[in-house]
């Protein structure tokens, strides 16, 4: 995994304008959509919003109703201030600083969820990867991510953007990957593209740890 922090302190307090104007902000809201549909949100089921960023994916998992504990793991600080200024008083939902590198800086199966919405595409995937989000999950616990898709039309496979960098990669290679790293899958959606800073083509993979 990499550090992206850099690549969004600059645009973090516009950073919800921005998403709205790219169409990004419908992409949220789908993954949550897709994990319902092949999971389910359950009360006192505690959830990792990964990379949260301002919030987004968090709100579109609390505009489900459902009574979960999320805790918000994201490493750029002013993007975590619009985190923890947007859900503040927010028992629920908590806040921890850290992420993109090679350990995650959480215990072993600690959560019964990990969501990820517009994280992945910064990541190469892989093997190694799949199996570090795979250890802070519970037994019969999920993991839920898009990621940018390989596309022919946008052939890079990696691309520099800013401090970091902009990953694209086929379907089977994110679904072999799971499977390496022991999880079932449970769904596979190719989503619709947005914009920003370049086109983006998008998929989502709903997976089950092994009990």
């Amino acid at each position: 995994m990499i550090d992206i922090r850099y690549q969004y302190d600059g645009t973090a307090p516009d950073y919800d304008q921005i998403t709205r104007l790219s169409g990004y902000d419908r992409v949220p809201p789908r993954l949550v959509a897709a994990f319902q549909q092949a999971a389910g949100l359950t009360p006192a089921m505690r959830v990792l919003d990964f990379g949260c960023g301002t919030g987004k994916l968090t709100q579109a998992i609390c505009d489900t109703g459902a009574a979960v504990d999320i805790t918000g793991l994201e490493p750029c600080l002013a993007m975590a201030e619009q985190f923890t200024k947007r859900f503040q008083g927010r028992r629920n939902i908590t806040f921890k600083r850290g992420g993109y590198t090679d350990r995650l800086p959480l215990p072993d199966a600690d959560f019964n969820a990990v969501l990820s919405s517009g994280v992945f595409d910064h990541i190469r995937i892989t093997p190694d990867v799949m199996k570090e989000f795979m250890r802070v999950i519970k037994p019969r616990g999920y993991l839920a991510f898009t990621y940018e898709r390989h596309s022919r039309l946008f052939p890079f496979a990696h691309m520099r953007w800013g401090g970091g960098a902009i990953y694209s990669h086929q379907d089977s290679h994110v679904q072999d990957c799971l499977e390496q790293a022991g999880a079932k899958i449970l769904k596979h959606e190719r989503l619709f593209g947005y914009f920003y800073f370049h086109l983006a083509r998008m998929g989502l993979f709903v997976a089950q740890k092994p009990g």
